[in-house]
């Protein structure tokens, strides 16, 4: 069963509903002004598409993210919006579209396991480094085994997301890299049921 992706939403905002790039804005802004953020943002996010140089557009989905993660979070948000860049970065079309020049274990994980031992020793070095650098981004108020979970989920998300990503077609990869985005913003900002 096909779920409707953000393009799918959009066409349906704005080529079924007629909606315009404004009233869409002010929706976003009425749902965050009730305390609806994940909707503002979802909202927003399905709108992006058909407006993709709107500032208003930005504002909004800034707004509604910063004030979802102080809801749920209740931590800094640039240390936030820090972590979403380096996700986004990762989970990004041209990584998708050019192994050679990105993450080797995206592009070689299963042949890197089967390398001899000086190897496997200098990506299990660069793996803990990264995973230190994500604990460092995660909220510094919950527990040291939680951050470490979240340092593990992110990593493995991002790896295996791109992994996956590789294996669709341009616009299906481009699809989930965006999927696996939503699922690791809303993993950051705790959320665990709708608004």
């Amino acid at each position: 069963m096909a779920h409707p992706g953000r393009r799918d939403r959009a066409e349906l905002f704005v080529d079924y509903l007629g909606l315009s790039e404004t009233q869409i804005v002010k929706a976003g802004d009425r749902l965050s002004t009730d305390g609806k953020y994940a909707m503002a943002a979802d909202l927003i996010e399905s709108a992006e598409p058909r407006f993709p140089d709107s500032d208003s557009l930005k504002r909004a989905k800034r707004f509604a993210y910063l004030k979802r993660m102080e809801k749920n979070q209740n931590t800094d948000p640039f240390k936030f919006i820090i972590y979403l860049a380096v996700a986004a970065a990762y989970l990004s079309l041209p990584h998708m579209a050019h192994p050679e020049r990105g993450c080797p274990v995206a592009a070689l994980g299963t042949e890197l396991i089967r390398s001899g031992p000086k190897v496997r020793k200098v990506v299990s070095k660069e793996m803990l480094t990264r995973l230190e650098k994500l604990y460092q981004r995660t909220a510094p108020h919950a527990t040291s085994e939680n951050r470490r979970q979240q340092a593990a989920g992110v990593l493995a998300c991002m790896v295996g997301g791109l992994i996956l990503a590789r294996t669709l077609s341009s616009a299906d990869g481009a699809q989930f890299l965006a999927d696996c985005q939503g699922f690791l913003r809303d993993a950051l900002v705790g959320e665990t049921g709708p608004d």
